[in-house]
Parts: C-alpha cells; structure tokens; sequence
C-alpha cells in the first residue's frame, strides 16, 4: 500500500510539473502565434502524458475507468504526429 501512494505523488508531481512546462511553454509563444489555431505539438505531449499516466494507474489500483486515460493519450499522441508539419506554426 505504502509504495502505490508513494506512486501515485510521484506520478502527481511529474503531472504538475510537466503541466506547468507546458503552459509556460505556450504563453511564451501567444504572442507570435494565430489565435484560433490548433497547437499540435501540445497535443502529442499531453499524450506523452496520458499514455503512461494511464497505464500506471490502471495496472497499480486495478480500476479499468484508467485504461481510457491511456487511450486519450494514444488518440493525442496520433493527432500530434499526424500533424507534426504544423508544429512550428
């Protein structure tokens, strides 16, 4: 029990801070960019973020409703490299 909470800070902590790279990431970019279009490399990383986030946390608490947060993750890692020619636009 004790090494699944510590897990789960782990994985909460890599989440946040991962997050909040992200963000800062793109209001440092708003300045130059279009409003209104589609950030496709947030995307990928997002699943990047999900995938395993998901997967963990399916397998360590045994809840299936997890196994969907890894499927977004797939489905936003397909959307990023689908569109990986818009990445810097």
């Amino acid at each position: 029990m004790e090494n699944s909470l510590i897990l789960l800070i782990v994985i909460g902590f890599l989440a946040i801070l991962t997050l909040s790279a992200v963000l800062s990431r793109s209001k440092k970019g708003k300045k130059s960019e279009k409003k209104g279009g589609t950030d496709y490399q947030s995307n990928f990383i997002l699943g990047l973020m999900f995938l395993p986030i998901g997967l963990i946390l399916w397998q360590t608490l045994n809840n299936d409703g997890f196994i969907g947060i890894a499927a977004l993750g797939l489905i936003y890692i397909v959307i990023g490299l689908a569109n990986k020619d818009k990445w810097g636009k």
